[in-house]
């Protein structure tokens, strides 16, 4: 079966390879049996052969069922056979005649397990294999099949011609056209040999027993002959559809006819046939009838003809024709209940009406029953991509590539999805293979040229809009993207009133959502929500746009409108995920912190396979100070539900990284590696983590990797030139960075890096060049103005710093460049200043937790305890778990012997482990409160991490003193007066260490 297409969409082919389809000489597939089917006659031939060995009752059990199958009663056949099995459970003929039959009436998965049971009761390969691997075709297990049969040989030339026509229909399926190829090379071979081996089959043989089954005669050359027509019209409907996924629909087509010419009655070749012509449609309009035709005229031949019925529901769902489709669909339903197409399609159905929660839940059904089927990856991927959900689409997407590079359809929706996270260099790397093809589709085109335009690559954008702009023209979905890019560029009204006269004349809602979006980032929100009116009339019951109404209204400071905003769309659509996370997000903001986490507990509960309803869970949990150990585990079962997840595999990297255990970073990065061998993202991360502990020729090895995958991306050199800055090579640092501005000269990353490397070499005039690079792609970001501002404080030219800082903290993501503004300003000596610049921040929302950190910093230093306790208990509340500021919280309370101190350096060292400072600040908690014996545990620990510090060292002396231990505290000071004038405080050492000599016993 040609892979089922996504919601909405016309089948397309699988990949953009090109290949004829190959002709077979057709065989005449009857023999006068009856009106038999070429497979079934098969069987039964064999059937006959085999009675010999089986029991009097046993052989006329067969019999009688043969009967009932000749008369093409397959429900009462199946009765029987039902009735045999139960009474011979042993039979290896009846369980294959079982399977068969299952596989006749569309119950493969059923059919699977009957041809399983006669391989079991030793029933030779031949006669099993062939239809056992069709069935886990047809019951979603194509991967199997390629695994399990690619490189078998069956005694019978035939049989393997069949089996290996299943293997090419496996390989297909998953997107691979060489091996398709391949197995239908095997199968053509194999026919070659049945044929020219036809002769040494003794015809009599076949003849005396057809005649002890009381089958009715035939000639014998044509019963010969008869399997041979089955499995060469097997290999000539693989070979057609391994050429319409390669685009050639009219070699295709060619091929079916010439099937049709010898078997017209072939249900599955006019089902192909049907679908090829509503393909062909897209050119020549006059085909479309043709097609449908077809397709009931293979309906009439075999009335549980799903592939057929599918596909007529499909064309509805293409065409627009709801009422249609769902017609269409209840006669599937109907006719085959248990078809994968009949649940895959009731999705499909779902998502064209606009019920994409419903969707989204048949699909993760589904799935879980066959999670590697490509077609229902892509599709359910589209759908949570409609639902607002592009981490959840990615995971799905990243897989259905993994298992399809060649698909364009799977490469362009895992580029949108990883667009919709921010992922813009992501984003390029998926999309760059289609892009680079001469004939790339203009909405391939279109959705790099946005990348490349989020990018501040204009030039390249430009050029990859004029290909779109030559390929359709009047595409309103592309109309839609060339308006949008306009924005931004001096005419901006007029690509709002496109946007809007696109919207008014397409039913579709890509313009009403890119006019919303454009109106939203401009600050006309009562526009934006008269656009948003109108886009509800189009879709009354979707969740997003109540969401997308939330977002509005806060924009506005409406909270009260934005929380009934987002309980209407939970009331849609219950497990909507970002709903779910905007109304956590206004729990926060309304210091309810226990009901965000409530409503995000619910869900994962609900849904325990909702990824990222799990991380944001741990994320929550985090900021209000849980244990890493709590995050840790929450982020784990994410990990667990969705293991294909690459965004649960990097929250697990990135929580062990934040947690200072680099190792347990690196065997994370390996094992998210092994899972997603082709994740790009994760196989940078784990060049990363090699990086985090010295493993530089690993981590080399890793941005190679990335290299030799892609090498017209910047993104491996730009990471081998991260290890060699790291290890101080600047010389080949330099090699690799001077590449990946070769390959993208306008990507922020790489101009970054040239930055601080030109900086490393001492380049100041360089650097400064670079940066004004950067602020040019980027004038509403701050980085570049905060990297040049950093430039000119390493030169200690403060005003130039302050001038540069000063835009940067006027732009989106000023990160640390408060904080810096605030340093030069002092080291300016503009003292006043500085507090006014600290006040109005902090006054203003701008000041994040480090921000505060630093102002509580510098308040302790000028010995302003309580002012320092009021920025650290702020900075606290916007990061519970900010380590450095509870550590110096703590500092606080000992020194003013407050209560508190254990519990808050305790929760310092959760939040950081193994950093000696925070054990030592610990220790001397525990010591206040006397518990010596634990403060000299935590000083221990820290000496352990730092064995060279002489004052982690000197402080367990103290806390040995104090406990009591007059022996261990004299060998650490004895340990510290060898370090001679490297331990500055030796007059402290020689003192304690005189007293203890008075105060030891014998001394």
């Amino acid at each position: 079966m040609l892979p089922s297409p996504a919601p909405g969409r016309r089948p397309s082919p699988a990949g953009s390879t090109t290949a004829a389809a190959v002709r077979l000489r057709p065989v005449p597939a009857r023999t006068g049996f009856g009106g038999l089917s070429a497979r079934l006659l098969s069987a039964l031939l064999a059937l006959a052969l085999a009675l010999a060995a089986c029991s009097p009752s046993e052989k006329q059990a067969l019999l009688e069922i043969q009967s009932e199958q000749a008369k093409a009663d397959g429900g009462k056949a199946l009765i029987l056979l039902k009735r045999l099995v139960s009474a011979y459970p042993n039979s290896a003929e009846a369980r294959l005649l079982m399977g068969q039959q299952l596989l006749a009436q569309d119950q493969a998965s059923a059919a699977v397990i009957e041809f399983q049971h006669a391989l079991d009761l030793d029933l030779a390969e031949s006669r099993v294999l062939p239809t056992l691997a069709d069935a886990m075709i047809r019951s979603g297990e194509p991967q199997r099949v390629a695994e399990q049969f690619a490189a078998k040989v069956l005694s019978e030339p035939v049989a393997s011609a069949s089996l290996q026509a299943s293997v090419a229909q496996a390989f297909l399926s998953q997107g691979d056209l060489s091996q398709a190829r391949s197995a239908l090379a095997r199968g053509l071979a194999a026919i070659q040999t049945a044929v020219a081996g036809s002769s040494v089959l003794r015809p009599t043989t076949v003849t005396a027993s057809a005649s002890a089954a009381s089958a009715a005669s035939a000639p014998a050359a044509q019963a010969v002959l008869t399997p041979l027509a089955a499995a060469q019209a097997a290999l000539q409907l693989v070979s057609a559809r391994i050429a319409a996924a390669s685009g050639d629909s009219t070699e295709a087509l060619a091929t079916i006819e010439t099937l049709l010419a010898a078997q017209a009655d072939n249900d599955r070749a006019l089902a192909l046939k049907g679908e090829l012509l509503l393909r062909m449609a897209a050119q020549s309009p006059e085909r479309q009838a043709d097609g449908i035709a077809a397709l009931k005229q293979a309906i009439a031949l075999r009335p549980t003809q799903a592939y057929a019925r599918a596909t007529l529901v499909s064309q509805a769902l293409a065409n627009g024709d709801i009422a249609t489709a769902r017609d269409e669909w209840a006669a599937l339903q109907k006719a085959a209940p248990a078809h994968p197409s009949t649940g895959l399609l009731t999705a499909h159905l779902a998502y064209a009406e606009g019920q994409h929660g419903r969707a989204r839940e048949i699909y993760q059904s589904l799935l879980r029953r066959q999670p590697d089927d490509l077609s229902l990856l892509l599709a359910a991927g589209e759908n949570e991509l409609r639902l607002g959900a592009p981490v959840q689409a990615e995971a799905l997407l990243a897989k259905a590539s993994a298992q399809a590079p060649q698909s364009t359809l799977a490469r362009r929706l895992l580029g949108q999805a990883q667009m919709r996270l921010g992922q813009t260099s992501r984003a390029m790397v998926t999309l760059s293979p289609l892009v680079e093809a001469a004939d790339a589709p203009a909405d391939v085109l279109a959705l790099a040229a946005v990348v490349r335009q989020g990018q501040g690559e204009t030039a390249a954008a430009t050029a990859l809009w004029a290909r779109v702009a030559n390929l359709k023209p009047s595409d309103p979905r592309l109309r839609t993207l060339l308006a949008s890019a306009s924005l931004g560029h001096g005419a901006d009204a007029q690509a709002l009133e496109s946007l809007r006269a696109i919207a008014a004349s397409d039913t579709g809602t890509v313009a009403d959502l890119a006019l919303i979006q454009a109106l939203k980032q401009r600050g006309q929100t009562d526009a934006a929500m008269q656009a948003l009116d109108r886009l509800m009339l189009k879709r009354p019951q979707d969740a997003a746009n109540h969401h997308l109404r939330a977002q509005l209204q806060w924009q506005q400071h409406d909270s009260d409108g934005a929380r009934n905003s987002l309980m209407q769309a939970l009331a849609l659509a219950p497990q909507y995920f970002p709903a779910v996370a905007a109304l956590a997000a206004l729990d926060l903001r309304a210091q309810q912190p226990e009901a965000a986490r409530a409503g995000l507990a619910a869900l994962v509960k609900a849904q325990p396979s909702q990824v990222e309803a799990t991380l944001a869970l741990a994320d929550l949990g985090r900021r209000q100070g849980a244990p890493r150990a709590e995050t840790r585990k929450l982020i784990e079962f994410a990990v667990q539900r969705g293991p294909n997840h690459p965004g649960a595999r990097a929250a697990l990297v990135a929580h062990h990284l934040a947690s200072n255990d680099p190792d347990a970073a690196l065997a994370a990065a390996q094992a998210a590696q092994l899972a997603l061998p082709e994740s790009l993202e994760l196989l940078s991360l784990l060049g990363r983590c090699q990086m985090a502990v010295d493993e530089t020729s690993q981590a080399l090895s890793s941005f190679g990797k990335v290299i030799n995958r892609y090498p017209k991306l910047a993104l491996g050199h730009l990471g081998q030139a991260e290890v060699y800055l790291r290890s101080n090579n600047l010389p080949l640092a330099q090699r690799s960075l001077s590449r990946a501005l070769e390959l993208a000269p306008g990507q922020t990353e790489v101009l970054s890096l040239a930055v601080h490397l030109a900086q490393r070499q001492g380049k100041h005039a360089e650097a400064i060049a670079l940066t004004h690079k950067l602020q040019a792609q980027r004038p509403t970001e701050a980085l570049g103005f905060l990297q040049e501002g950093e430039i000119e404080m390493s030169r200690r030219d403060w005003p130039a710093a302050i001038v540069a800082l000063r835009l940067a903290v006027t732009k989106a993501n000023p990160g640390r460049a408060a904080v810096k503004l605030h340093h030069a300003l002092l080291r300016a000596h503009k003292t006043s200043e500085a507090g006014a610049f600290a006040a109005d921040w902090i006054r203003r929302g701008g000041a994040d937790a480090g921000f505060l950190f630093e102002q509580g910093r510098l308040a302790q230093e000028a010995g302003d305890l309580a002012l320092a306790d009021s920025h650290y208990q702020r900075a606290l509340a916007l990061q519970p778990d900010h380590a450095w500021a509870l550590n110096n919280l703590a500092m606080l309370r000992i020194a003013q012997n407050n209560p508190g101190a254990t519990a808050l350096a305790e929760q310092a060292v959760r939040a950081l482990p193994d950093q000696p400072a925070l054990l030592d600040t610990l220790a001397q908690a525990h010591a206040a409160d006397r518990s010596a014996a634990k403060a000299v545990e935590h000083a221990q620990h820290a000496v352990a991490l730092e064995p060279a510090n002489g004052t982690w060292r000197m402080q367990l002396a103290k806390f040995h003193l104090q406990a009591g231990n007059k022996g261990q505290a004299k060998a650490e000071l004895e340990r510290l007066a060898a370090l001679g004038a490297a331990f500055t405080e030796q007059e402290e050492v020689s003192r304690m260490l005189r007293g203890l000599t008075r105060s030891l016993p014998g001394r």
